[in-house]
Order: structure tokens, then C-alpha cells, then sequence
């Protein structure tokens, strides 16, 4: 009897000890597969580079003038508008063209507070931040956007001045003015235009 008793004792035992092993081993597995592991082996963990180390924030891509793209908001029938879309286009410029209705453009140009007396034919965006209204050169598109000055939003050319691109077709020039737009609505002076743009984008005779 007591041999019995013993027996089924030590059979017990035996499921105890092999049930403990067995949770132990799971245990070792789970750890295995936890986060903290998979980083460390170089697995891609959101927030973090291969190595487990939190990557660093995206900085903007190259400047504005390196990868510079302008869409120009125009009337589709308006000669002068695609005269200067070819301006920036041969200086190197993106140009996606958005043809619009007056009334399209004259939201536009409210929403980015263009004044009334400082309007163009046509309005051109960079990357939703600034605006270039009108016959605005490149080469001050490019100025203005390697270091923009404080609190501006962009260049204004008011009306179509014969000697601005787009306008002016050779002979006799007419100076004219580049006005700063500013973020509250304001403008100032921002350079004057004495001689018609190269070919090369340069100030001279084309």
C-alpha cells in the first residue's frame, strides 16, 4: 500500500517539474520576440533607425531655390500670363499652370491679401508659404526665396509695366518697380527694374 502511495507520488512530481520546465521555456520564447529585442537586432521600430536609436527629425528638403516649382494661376486666355510662364520656364523654373476664371483669381488673390492697386494678370505660389503676383523677374523669385525677409509673403509687380517679362518685346525700355507683399497686407519697395532681363536671366539687353 504504501508502495502505492509512493508511486503515485512521485508520478506528480514529475507532471509538476515537466509543467514548470515548460512554462519557463514559453517565458524565454515571449522574451525572445519583445520589442526591445527586435530593435536590437535591427528590425525597424516606429521612431527609431535599424540601430534602436530615435532618428532625427525630417529637415526640409533642398531649399526652395534648388527644387523651385511655381504654379501660375491664369485666365486661359491670357497671351502676356503665358508669356511669362515661358519667362520662368527658361530660367529653369517648374511651372504648373492653373487655368482659372476671374472669379477664381480674384479669391485667389484676396486669400493671399494682395491689394487692389498691386494686382496682376496673374498670380504664381510656391509651396502654399509665398506669393509672386504679376510680372515678377525669376532672378528676383530666386532673391526673394534664398532669404526671404521677415514677416513677407512675396514680390508684387502691380499691372502689366511694358518692360517686365512677359510684357516687354524689345526696343525702347520703361523702368518699373518690384514691391514686397507683406504678411499683414502692407507692402514696401523692394527693387527697381532699369533694364530688361537676358536671356540668361541676367540684367541686359536680350
Amino acid at each position: 500500500m504504501r508502495s502505492t502511495t509512493q508511486k503515485s507520488l512521485a508520478s506528480r512530481v514529475l507532471r509538476l517539474v515537466v509543467l514548470l520546465a515548460s512554462a519557463i521555456l514559453s517565458s524565454a520564447s515571449l522574451a525572445d520576440r519583445s520589442p526591445s529585442s527586435t530593435a536590437a537586432q535591427g528590425t525597424h521600430v516606429e521612431g527609431k533607425g535599424a540601430d534602436g536609436i530615435a532618428a532625427a527629425p525630417a529637415s526640409e528638403d533642398a531649399s526652395l531655390t534648388e527644387m523651385l516649382s511655381v504654379s501660375v494661376y491664369k485666365h486661359r486666355f491670357c497671351r502676356c500670363c503665358g508669356k511669362w510662364v515661358d519667362h520662368l520656364e527658361s530660367r529653369g523654373l517648374q511651372v504648373p499652370v492653373i487655368n482659372s476664371s476671374n472669379e477664381e483669381l480674384s479669391v485667389l488673390k484676396g486669400e493671399w491679401r494682395i491689394p487692389n492697386g498691386m494686382q496682376g494678370c496673374h498670380t504664381g505660389v510656391v509651396q502654399d508659404k509665398y506669393v509672386f503676383e504679376g510680372h515678377v523677374p525669376a532672378r528676383l523669385i530666386r532673391q526673394f526665396l534664398s532669404s526671404p525677409p521677415p514677416d513677407s509673403l512675396g514680390l508684387m509687380v502691380p499691372g502689366m509695366p511694358e518692360g517686365s517679362p512677359g510684357m516687354y518685346g524689345g526696343g525702347g525700355f520703361k523702368p518699373y518697380i518690384v514691391y514686397l507683399l507683406m504678411r499683414n497686407g502692407d507692402y514696401r519697395f523692394y527693387a527697381r527694374i532699369e533694364e530688361p532681363e537676358s536671356a540668361t536671366g541676367s540684367v541686359g539687353e536680350d
